[in-house]
């Protein structure tokens, strides 16, 4: 592969987990911070 393709596939990757990360993020990071105020 060119570093042209690994760096689009990279981005997407990038891309994608942001993407779910933000739609996800409180069941991402709420439980935590709950365990560690308890």
């Amino acid at each position: 592969m060119t570093w042209q393709a690994l760096w689009v596939a990279f981005v997407t990757i990038v891309v994608r987990e942001v993407r779910r990360f933000t739609r996800i993020w409180a069941q991402t990071l709420l439980p935590p911070a709950v365990t560690m105020t308890l």
